[in-house]
């Protein structure tokens, strides 16, 4: 309690939770169904720009700390206990300060923070919000001309795409699937996908009424039950008519990737298959937390790798026949032969 109630815990989450103010969006966004690649990625940068003007701005942070502060002693005292939380960083004099090994060559003096707020500030405050920016621009700056270029292909995006469009953006899709096919050029791709795109109003008409879309439920699982690992489906209506994978379908269902649009039907496979484009691809994994952290001390490595498998390889798992497999098992041993032949 002593130290849930220490000035340095309610600055950190104060300061938390100016972070999260500014993620949160963006992160709900990212774990969107359908969400659009562009229009994500200029979210991303939209909030870098936000983080990077807050950056430097403790005295908000400490500021909502104090104020948070004269909330909370005042609701100590009207419950008339004797728990305070002390306006202030304690005072490190009473700590034996650190002093690193000065080189032989070495010229600069080691310069300690002796103001505790100071040090915090550097120490804490600055370095978190600098490696949220950093990592934010590792994991997304770096691949934003490639995500404009898969936007081309949203059927939303049609009507703002014409001939004027960079050659650019089709050399590094082509770049992308040519380990693929070999005949998958910039050229070809750039001609197939106008050609398609200036049909798509008509063929988009044929779009299969009805069809099932299986995504994990991301809410917080409990580790007393398993209910909540229920699969839930969500449906892409025949109103749709608008995303990549209505397009992925007719493209497939009426042959045109044999021959027609066979390197557009590649470029498209290959969008569906990351996970930018389908949040679903991230969530498998959400099942195996839930029985690692339920049935990890009462399974075997081998058992959990084959509750693993089964949880990610859903599609695989349909297919197999029961009635095998009871009479797989039944054939081990005596016992089982009682319980699933009799």
């Amino acid at each position: 309690m002593k130290h849930l109630l220490s000035y340095k815990t309610v600055i950190t989450a104060q300061l938390y939770l100016r972070l999260f103010e500014h993620t949160t969006p963006l992160s709900k966004y990212l774990q969107t169904n359908g969400m659009d690649i562009l229009q994500a990625q200029r979210m991303v940068n939209t909030t870098i720009k936000d983080l990077e003007t807050i950056c430097r701005d403790f005295k908000e942070v400490k500021k909502a700390a104090d104020n948070f502060l004269l909330w909370a002693n005042k609701k100590f005292d009207e419950l008339e206990t004797n728990e305070v939380i002390v306006n202030g960083f304690l005072s490190e004099d009473s700590v034996r300060k650190r002093k690193r090994k000065r080189m032989f060559d070495e010229i600069l003096e080691d310069q300690p923070f002796d103001d505790p707020e100071e040090k915090f500030k550097i120490s804490v405050h600055n370095h978190v919000i600098d490696t949220v920016i950093m990592t934010l621009k590792e994991r997304f700056s770096k691949y934003e001309s490639l995500f404009a270029d898969f936007s081309i292909l949203d059927p939303k995006n049609f009507k703002d795409t014409d001939q004027t469009i960079s050659h650019k953006a089709f050399e590094r899709l082509s770049h992308l699937i040519m380990r693929f096919d070999s005949n998958a050029t910039a050229n070809s791709l750039r001609l197939e996908f106008f050609d398609f795109k200036s049909k798509w109003p008509k063929l988009c008409q044929k779009v299969p009424s009805d069809y099932n879309i299986d995504y994990e439920n991301d809410s917080d699982h409990s580790d007393n039950d398993m209910s909540d690992l229920q699969l839930n489906k969500q449906s892409c209506k025949k109103t749709c008519k608008n995303c990549i994978l209505c397009v992925y379908l007719v493209l497939k269902k009426f042959n045109f990737h044999s021959k027609a649009y066979k390197c557009l039907y590649l470029a498209y496979k290959f969008i569906l298959t990351l996970s930018v484009s389908q949040v679903a691809c991230e969530r498998s994994f959400s099942k195996l937390k839930t029985i690692k952290t339920r049935l990890r001390n009462s399974l075997s490595q081998d058992n959990l790798e084959a509750c693993m498998m089964m949880s990610i390889e859903k599609d695989i798992l349909t297919k197999v026949d029961n009635e095998e497999v009871k009479n797989l098992l039944g054939s081990s041993n005596v016992t089982m032969s009682k319980l699933l032949l009799v």
